[in-house]
């Protein structure tokens, strides 16, 4: 763990926590605590600038190049900045997308 961040939200709710560790995406920790409280769009962006601020190792350029560095391109059509390619089908019905992700927690 690189640090923890305790928490109070608007609402009332005090003393929540937060873990950053080596590797982690903050603004996915963000995105993650504002699901598990029920928090909206503003309250996540807010939690991750305060992350940002309390955690600048990991908002850095050369952090997110490291980051970057280690991710592997094309396993599962997995690009930066794009949504994969695919053609469009002719018959189009009802589908199910799912998406897996891991968790990287790098000592950089």
């Amino acid at each position: 763990i690189v640090q923890t961040h305790g928490i109070n939200l608007n609402d009332g709710r005090e003393g929540l926590q937060i873990e950053v560790h080596y590797g982690d995406d903050l603004f996915l920790i963000a995105h993650d605590f504002g699901l598990k409280y029920g928090l909206d769009y503003t309250s996540i962006q807010s939690i991750y600038e305060s992350l940002v601020l309390r955690t600048p190792q990991h908002s850095s350029n050369d952090w997110i190049s490291r980051r970057h560095s280690h991710d592997i391109e094309g396993q599962s059509n997995a690009k930066y900045d794009t949504a994969p390619s695919r053609p469009k089908p002719n018959k189009l019905g009802c589908y199910l997308t799912i998406a897996f992700t891991t968790c990287k927690r790098l000592h950089l």
